[in-house]
């Protein structure tokens, strides 16, 4: 018949001393107590040998809390579970979580429409637009309509000039001066980015004597001649400005 263990109170296991005790309560628990370190551990045995599997650190883990998680342990063993294996798989699920969170926040910091709005308030905060107070407003306004829906929430590193032509495309001909303005926004956005090291690919994707020049070479070749409209009648001026005046756009 295996000898009964008796079992430690709190207080007696405060005052052991230095070396490895068992506290009974629990089958295979024992505490190691050295200069540097005060655990609990349980002992047992599997098909693959002997284990000492840690179960925490005293006083963090009590001698209450230890014979409850050693019991608990206990029955993983008994149900064919490994207990140490159970750990291992626990930590890399913690360590993917972990990385799964970092990468989650940086494709939010470093996504194409923050990089934008951190390119906008530095120069906000130079006075790059000291002069024209609207600016920012309306540069803001034609990202949030004719970029943010294609390539808002893609990361910075991702974006390429095909996707910078397929933002240009369908205004190239038909909104020339917004195409105009949307070019140069991407430019200057990415080059700014690559500057401070947001985006580590330097290629610029809209650059136009880069790959997106090449690419947009036949929307230039067939871009639309510019049309003179027939001049107004002097008598008709007045029905002209009228109806001029009756518009709400600019």
């Amino acid at each position: 018949m295996p000898k009964r263990v008796p079992e430690l109170t709190a207080l007696q296991l405060k005052n052991l001393k230095n070396g490895i005790h068992n506290v009974g309560g629990v089958k295979g628990l024992y505490f190691k107590k050295t200069d540097t370190q005060t655990r609990f551990f349980l002992r047992y045995s599997d098909v693959s040998g002997r284990h000492d599997f840690s179960l925490g650190s005293y006083p963090q883990l009590s001698l209450s809390q230890a014979r409850k998680l050693a019991f608990e342990t206990w029955q993983q063993i008994d149900s064919g579970k490994d207990p140490i294996r159970e750990r291992e798989e626990e930590r890399k699920n913690k360590q993917r979580a972990a990385e799964e969170k970092r990468l989650a926040k940086e494709s939010y910091e470093l996504s194409f429409s923050n990089v934008a709005q951190q390119w906008i308030e530095y120069r906000e905060s130079h006075d790059y637009w000291v002069n024209n107070i609207r600016e920012p407003k309306c540069t803001i306004q034609i990202l949030e309509r004719n970029v943010y829906p294609f390539i808002g929430e893609t990361h910075i590193e991702e974006i390429s000039p095909e996707m910078v032509r397929a933002i240009l495309e369908p205004i190239w001909q038909t909104k020339p001066s917004t195409a105009k303005k949307v070019k140069t926004y991407l430019q200057q956005i990415f080059q700014w980015a690559i500057a401070l090291k947001k985006r580590k690919d330097k290629e610029n994707p809209a650059q136009m004597d880069g790959t997106l020049g090449v690419l947009m070479e036949p929307l230039q070749k067939n871009k639309k001649e510019k049309q003179n409209y027939a001049s107004c009648p002097v008598k008709d001026i007045p029905q002209l400005m009228s109806e001029i005046h009756s518009y709400n756009s600019i």
